[in-house]
Order: structure tokens, then C-alpha cells, then sequence
């Protein structure tokens, strides 16, 4: 009888965010490897301005079983609990709590169940795990982003931090298997929570399934350059991280930072100002560069532009559906690749349209700080490493790359470990293991 795989993902296709993709691409894996992967997803009208036509086809397609559960929609006291002030984690599991639980609770008890995969953020789902290990089940805790480290914006106190540790060490506690997304996420959770983690920790980036044929570049003189997705940054957030208590209103005051991270890097603040200083110094250059940035806008993007006097050098072309960015990305010569900078300590974050560009042998523009993302770029030789700090050797390499006086040459090897069949080979084994024990305890309670 075949396996079933419960995934509980509040995001998933046709909702084109952030964390769609993956429980799309490991569902989609786990089928081709003869299991019945059934998705557990939210039906929440806030996902609904991320709803994306185009990925209804892949759905279609792959024939992947989907059950949308209503979630709550948030009302004013909603918003109110959701702030960091009086919440460690979100509201999620709150608003859909009701409505999940009855359909989990009916699926566990008319399916074959060999495991659950409960993917976050957001973080509140893992409120569902002791429900699933009451079940008698094994649960993997799908970690798609470093919880606790993870600093966009201050803690409200220390203690807000100490509790959410607290919650993030009893999630991993009640996990039989822990997935993350980089070595240096890995290496921080066993800082945080100890050795005795052991081998429940399991590295399972980002992948792509199966490379994919270039298309023919643009032709003249001109570089265009991409970037797409979020920048994660806002400047009063980015304010408050590097602020002192003296400089912030009195309910700020015991804001508390684990480390310090400037998310500043991850917009195109040092792109932008690495172009600025070529075309200062190399006026006739300007001429030769076109910026296209696919995406929501956020409202500090045009005076960011003026700053740098970009403005006929970069092209906003708004949220772009999945089709039309692989669209626009096959018109590109280089794509951007940015990263935050963390004080202190590495970078945990991989972007997950890196695993994008890798499948199209995409060559990319890396203006990344040390840590996880510089890590991945290094090896696959086709990424020009940019150091955002060094100004001078920035405008060196990007002369060199617009007069085309540098070449990549893809390492094959090194990029095809992050295929889809290669990265998940270790979590299949993992579930051949426990199907074969599943199996034996059938057998032994005849």
C-alpha cells in the first residue's frame, strides 16, 4: 500500500511567495519516489494579492493532492496580538487552528500516514507538532529560515528572545528530524541548543529539478543586469537594529539583539553605489548598463534610485508573475545576487532564486557579505564575487565584466549536487527507513 506524506505548508502554489516553492518541489519529489504526498495548506485571503495563474498549470500538471483549509481572516485584534510586543511568534495557527486540526485529524485517521512534514515559517505552526507526535507518527520540522536568529528587526526585550528560544528548542525537541537550509543555520542551532541535536539535523537546501537550455542573449553593446524577489529592508528597521536605547522612544528601550544584522546589504544599496562610483569615474559607461529590478516596490526604491542618480539606468517592472520572470531572466546577461551582513557571525540566508539561476546556468553579479551565500556562489563558477565593503575593487571587476574581459566556466560537477534528486536523497532514506520499520511492526503485532 502506498505511503502517505502529510505536508502542512500555510503557503503553496498558486500563491507565488517565498515559502511556496519548496513543499511544491519536495512534494513533486516524493510522488516521483512512490510516495502519496498530500498538502495541507491555508486558504487565507491575505496570500491572495501573491496568487499567481501560472502556477496553477504545474499543479495541474504534477497532480499533486491539495486541501485548502480556511484561515481566519485577520480583524483588528488580530493585528494587535501579531505585533512582537505581545506575541513571540505570529497569529497563524491561531486563525487556522479550528478548521486544521478537524481535516488532520480526519486525514490521520482514513490514510496510510508514514510521516509529516510541518514547513515554516510561519513559525506558530509548530504549535501542531504534539498533536502530530500524539498521533504516533515521525514529524520533520521543515526549517526553512534561521527562527531565532533571524533579525529583521529587534526583539521587543531579552525576554521576548529568551521565550522564543525556549519555543524554538521544544520544536526541535519534538522533531524526529530536523531540515535547514545551510551549513551555517545548522552550525548556529547547535551552538544555540547543543550537541544532543545529533543527527536530527539535516541539510536540505534549496534545488532546482533539471537544468534547463539557454536562450540567446541580447545582442549590442549593452549589459543587462536582473535582480528579482524582495530585499527584505526597511530602513526604520534597519534603524532600530543599530540604534542605541538613548536614540530610541521609551517603549523601544529594551529592545534586545542577539546580533546585529544590516539588512541594508540585501538591498541594492551597494549595487547601486558601486555603479554610481563607475560611472563617476567612467563616464561613457553609463551608457552601457541597463538595471532591471522585478518585483513589489517598496516605498524607499525611487529616492534610493535618485540617490544615486540611476534614474535612466534602472528599470522597475513591478511583481512579475512565474512565467514572465523566467522570461525576463532569460533577457538577461548577469542576474544580482545580494545578501545582509551579520556582526559577529556568517550569514545564515541563501536567496532561493539562487537554485533558479544555477538551473539556467545563469551568470551571476554577487554583492554578498561572508557567510552562506557566498559559500554556495564560490564553487558553481559562474558568479562574480563582489565584496559590497570594497568600493574600489567593485568598480575594477565591473569594468572588467562590462568590457568583457572576464569568464565563467560553470563547475557541472558542483552544481548538479543541488538537483532536486541529490538534495533530497538523504531525507528518502530517512523515509525508507522508517516505512521498513513501519513494516516490521505490522508484522510483529499479527
Amino acid at each position: 500500500m502506498t505511503k502517505c506524506v502529510l505536508i502542512v505548508a500555510y503557503e503553496f502554489y498558486p500563491f507565488n511567495t517565498g515559502g511556496s516553492h519548496r513543499p511544491f518541489r519536495l512534494a513533486c519529489f516524493l510522488k516521483k519516489e512512490g510516495y502519496e504526498p498530500v498538502v495541507v495548506t491555508a486558504d487565507d485571503a491575505d496570500l491572495e494579492p501573491t496568487r499567481d495563474p501560472s502556477l496553477n498549470s504545474c499543479l495541474e500538471h504534477e497532480r499533486i493532492e491539495v486541501i485548502r483549509i480556511p484561515s481566519r481572516r485577520r480583524g483588528g485584534l488580530s493585528r494587535l496580538s501579531d505585533t512582537y510586543y505581545f506575541n513571540i511568534t505570529d497569529d497563524a495557527w491561531g486563525r487556522w487552528k479550528r478548521q486544521a486540526m478537524l481535516r488532520l485529524d480526519e486525514l490521520l485517521a482514513t490514510r496510510n500516514v508514514l510521516c509529516s512534514i510541518v514547513t515554516v515559517p510561519p513559525f506558530s505552526l509548530v504549535d501542531l507538532m504534539p498533536f502530530l507526535k500524539r498521533a504516533n507518527i515521525p514529524v520533520i520540522l521543515d526549517l526553512r529560515d534561521a527562527w531565532s536568529q533571524w533579525n529583521v528587526s529587534p526583539y521587543a526585550t531579552k525576554l521576548h528572545y529568551k521565550l522564543t528560544l525556549k519555543k524554538e528548542r521544544k520544536a526541535l525537541a519534538d522533531a524526529d528530524q530536523i531540515l535547514v537550509t545551510s551549513h551555517v543555520t545548522l552550525e548556529d542551532l547547535r551552538r544555540l541548543h547543543g550537541e544532543s541535536l545529533g543527527t536530527k539535523l539535516m541539510l536540505v537546501p534549496n534545488s532546482f529539478d533539471e537544468l534547463k537550455l539557454a536562450t540567446a542573449l541580447p545582442s549590442g553593446d549593452e549589459i543587462h543586469i536582473g535582480y528579482v524577489g524582495s530585499f527584505y529592508y526597511d530602513p526604520d528597521r534597519d534603524r532600530l537594529n543599530r540604534s542605541g536605547w538613548w536614540k530610541k522612544k521609551p517603549w523601544q528601550w529594551f529592545q534586545y539583539l542577539p546580533h546585529r544584522e544590516e539588512w541594508i546589504y540585501r538591498s541594492p544599496y551597494f549595487v547601486f553605489s558601486a555603479f554610481d562610483a563607475l560611472f563617476r569615474r567612467f563616464p561613457e559607461y553609463r551608457k552601457k548598463v541597463q538595471l532591471h529590478i522585478a518585483g513589489s516596490k517598496p516605498l524607499w526604491f525611487d529616492e534610493m534610485v535618485a540617490r544615486f542618480s540611476l534614474q535612466s539606468v534602472v528599470q522597475h517592472h513591478g511583481f512579475l508573475n512565474k512565467q514572465e520572470v523566467e522570461e525576463m531572466q532569460n533577457r538577461m546577461h548577469y542576474m544580482l545576487i545580494t545578501s545582509s551582513k551579520r556582526h559577529g557571525a556568517r550569514d545564515y540566508s541563501i536567496a532561493g532564486k539562487t537554485y533558479d539561476f544555477l538551473a539556467n546556468l545563469k551568470p551571476m553579479l554577487a554583492f554578498v557579505t561572508d557567510g552562506a551565500q557566498r559559500d554556495v556562489l564560490s564553487g558553481t563558477g559562474i558568479a562574480h564575487i563582489f565584496d559590497p565593503d570594497d568600493i574600489d575593487s567593485s568598480i575594477e571587476l565591473l569594468k572588467r565584466v562590462i568590457d568583457k574581459e572576464v569568464r565563467l566556466t560553470p563547475d557541472m560537477e558542483y552544481i548538479n549536487q543541488y538537483r532536486s534528486a541529490n538534495v533530497f536523497r538523504p531525507l528518502i532514506q530517512e523515509l525508507r527507513k522508517w516505512e521498513a520499520a513501519s513494516v516490521r511492526d505490522a508484522q510483529v503485532s499479527k
